[in-house]
């Protein structure tokens, strides 16, 4: 897991990467990975968090997992990462 703050910002918060092995997915680890990252980042006063990931298949379980967390679909860039695959902005607030 990589979070932190983003350098140049005023309190924002981003959520590089997270990941769990294979034989260990679909037991809440990441759901919990993701809930300590949220914490740590309001911990470290971000007044808002992005994630930054392509749009493609490879990626449906985290995009599921961050709307579960509270996080919205902010934006996409399209053909960012190849034709056709777009790179999509997710954008969650602290209350």
């Amino acid at each position: 897991m990589f979070v932190g703050l983003v350098a140049g910002t005023s309190g924002t918060g981003a959520v590089l990467w997270i990941g769990v092995r294979p034989d260990r997915r679909r037991h809440g680890i990441a759901r919990a990975l993701l809930a300590l990252a949220k914490a740590e980042l309001v911990a470290e006063h971000a007044r808002l968090v992005v994630a930054e990931l392509p749009d493609d298949e490879d990626t449906a379980s985290m995009m599921k997992l961050l709307a579960a967390a509270g996080f919205e679909r902010e934006g996409t860039v399209p053909d960012l990462y190849r034709d056709g695959v777009p790179l999509t902005l997710w954008r969650w607030t602290p209350s």
